[in-house]
């Protein structure tokens, strides 16, 4: 239930997550991955 909760979380942040680097960087975001040791 954990891994499915933090997945959803991130599903759900991304688009936010990939605005917030574009704007820093100015370089738009080409992949976004995850590794876990959960």
């Amino acid at each position: 239930m954990l891994k499915q909760v933090r997945t959803h979380l991130l599903e759900t942040a991304r688009p936010l997550m990939e605005a917030m680097v574009q704007e820093i960087t100015g370089v738009k975001v080409a992949a976004c991955t995850m590794t876990s040791a959960l």
